[in-house]
């Protein structure tokens, strides 16, 4: 089973995993990807892999009120996730989460419990926190427990 989660934004923070019985090799990292980038990155990631694939992403939140130089990277950036979800979900599973779901359990000492604390790389961490969410309390859970896994960090 592999799955990646992205933080998009200008600069997008990612973290890669691959379940291989009890451990969690992870890969986290972040990049300012150009639109195109970004679209190669996911592509590579999805591949024409023959494991259980998924995608877990943060959704953007406008607020409501506007205000002078407003980024909308993170909306082009999921935007281009959406297209890889419409060619190839079922296939592999997407699932959208909100910044508050992310960030509301996996505060930055309970990533370092779980040695998964990528440090320098403050959206890839965001990106662990969706991760882990999803396999602590969604889809992800059903593939293993979050807190029996070991997990192998490796900071790019």
């Amino acid at each position: 089973m592999k799955a990646l989660a992205l933080d998009p934004g200008k600069t997008t923070g990612y973290a890669i995993a691959h379940l291989t019985g009890g451990w969690l090799d992870l890969e986290v990292g972040e990049e300012a990807f150009s639109l195109d980038g970004m679209y190669q990155f996911i592509d590579v990631f999805i591949g024409d892999s023959r494991e259980s694939t998924h995608v877990i992403y943060e959704d953007f939140s406008y607020r409501n009120a506007a205000r002078g130089g407003l980024d909308l990277t993170p909306v082009k950036m999921i935007g281009i996730i959406e297209l890889y979800k419409e060619r190839y979900e079922p296939m592999v599973s997407f699932t959208k989460q909100s910044a508050a779901t992310g960030k509301a359990f996996w505060s930055d000492d309970k990533l370092k419990a779980k040695l998964a604390h990528a440090r320098g790389r403050k959206h890839g961490r965001d990106a662990t926190r969706h991760l882990l969410q999803w396999f602590a309390f969604g889809a992800g859970s059903q593939f293993a427990n979050v807190n029996e896994l070991a997990i192998k960090l490796e900071v790019v």
